[in-house]
């Protein structure tokens, strides 16, 4: 059975990609069983076989995944007014070129509705292997060496990765809004995985960082878990709008009210920053000094903002009480 181990373990993580619910489950139990079963008798090298299983798997349904959206681009989706909207001649009847053109964009509306259903699927897919790595690293931690979890961490980063590059699709998330609005379906949960998978690399980071000094030292955690804090507020700003540059003459005469969208999306990023401004407030002060630099702008700007969420707030006045003011009082 050791010696079928790496074969075995890629064929429980292949599960994963069929898009049956009860596939992907079967994979997750027997892989889950399997290394429970197994546990302190693994080696160094087939633990780091079990999370390559994981992260190759992740990274093979890119490719197909990327495809969809390249065909989503090329399609056009109607306007949601367009879409119920009809011309008609004198007589009453139908323009001979208006069937045609409906039948192409009923055509595209069912292209649209297949790739949305694939994009939520495979979100499905990717936080399932993001849940199934979490699990293992937190049931085993203790049993595990530098490389394996170096490849855990690339795990995250690659799904992190992707999950934001998706994220910044901007036009084709109009696109997807609109044929989701026509066909009367939700949207692909986007920003939901984009927040986890964030969530996943800063919480396993910040453990690191605590937890394990010579192995965080090794392997550069602390560069990391700053980088990863720093785009998470840079990702709220982004979408808060108040970080973009204003022309130098123009005057501010007022801030007008966050729109309805942006505030729901502010809110769906909320509990994120807050983790993250959270870390920053945890971390070793002297930790914190060498970034600070880069950091204060970005804190500056939170202050600015307009939040959807009372959270926020209290968790950045903290943050300057206790890791801000002090550094000022002692220049």
């Amino acid at each position: 059975m050791r010696a079928q181990l790496t074969e075995v373990v890629s064929l429980l993580a292949g599960l994963f990609r069929n898009p049956s619910q009860g596939s992907a489950s079967t994979g997750v139990s027997a892989l889950m069983r399997l290394v429970g079963d197994l546990g302190g008798m693994l080696t160094e090298d087939e633990w780091s076989c079990i999370f390559l299983s994981l992260k190759e798997t992740s990274a093979s349904m890119l490719p197909g995944f990327l495809k969809l959206i390249r065909i989503m681009d090329r399609i056009e989706i109607p306007n949601v007014a367009q879409s119920y909207s009809y011309s008609y001649d004198d007589g009453g009847e139908t323009p001979s070129n208006t069937s045609t053109s409906e039948n192409y964009e009923d055509d595209n509306l069912q292209t649209a509705g297949y790739i949305v259903s694939r994009m939520k699927t495979h979100i499905s897919m990717q936080l399932l292997i993001m849940q199934v790595t979490t699990d293992l690293y937190n049931m085993h931690q203790h049993l595990l060496k530098a490389s394996s979890v170096k490849i855990v961490l690339e795990i995250f980063s690659q799904t992190m990765s992707h999950a934001h590059q998706l994220s910044s699709e901007t036009g084709l998330h109009l696109k997807l809004q609109r044929a989701c609005s026509i066909l009367e379906i939700s949207d692909p949960p986007v920003v939901h995985f984009e927040n986890e998978s964030y969530q996943n690399i800063l919480n396993l980071l910040h453990h690191l960082l605590t937890s394990n000094p010579s192995l965080s030292d090794e392997m550069g955690i602390e560069a990391q878990l700053f980088s990863i804090c720093e785009e998470i507020i840079e990702t709220y700003l982004k979408c808060s709008r108040l970080e973009e540059e204003k022309p130098a003459a123009a005057v501010v005469h007022w801030i007008l009210p966050l729109n309805s969208a942006v505030k729901e999306e502010l809110g769906a990023r909320t509990s994120l920053l807050v983790s993250a401004l959270r870390v920053l407030s945890e971390v070793d002060k002297d930790c914190f000094k060498k970034y600070a630099s880069r950091l204060f702008p970005l804190l500056v700007e939170l202050v600015r903002c307009e939040h959807s969420s009372r959270e926020v707030q209290p968790v950045l006045s903290n943050l300057f009480q206790t890791c801000i003011g002090p550094m000022i009082i002692k220049a």
